[in-house]
């Protein structure tokens, strides 16, 4: 019962705010990974997970928008078959200067669609 109790009162005291996952901290997982840091593919792993849902719920938000004509931000080619890799994303990451490091990884796909997707109407 004290354990169960002690846990509870962990889970109350850690942070009800989420953290965004930043450019910098994109780069130090792909670098642990290079370097065989002992971890590294779980967190590689992981981010594939985040970055696989962040493309997902944009791509959903996306043809919402799209589907009600509502103005977007950028426009995907509609060849069928685009996709998106980890590889694209590492690039857009490293297209960063280091100054904007600090931003959003999520910020800096959107900011990249914008760049290599432009609306033509």
């Amino acid at each position: 019962m004290r354990i169960l109790l002690a846990c509870m009162m962990l889970l109350g005291a850690a942070s009800a705010e989420a953290k965004t996952l930043t450019v910098a901290e994109a780069l130090a997982i792909e670098t642990r990974v290079k370097t065989g840091h002992f971890g590294a593919q779980a967190e590689m792993l992981a981010l594939g997970h985040y970055v696989q849902g962040m493309i997902e719920g944009n791509m959903s938000y996306y043809h919402r928008l799209r589907q009600d004509n509502t103005p977007t931000r950028f426009c995907l080619p509609t060849d069928p078959g685009f996709s998106f890799s980890m590889q694209a994303f590492f690039k857009i990451m490293h297209e960063r200067k280091e100054t904007e490091r600090d931003t959003s990884a999520a910020e800096a796909v959107l900011q990249s669609f914008e760049t290599h997707y432009p609306c033509q109407n």
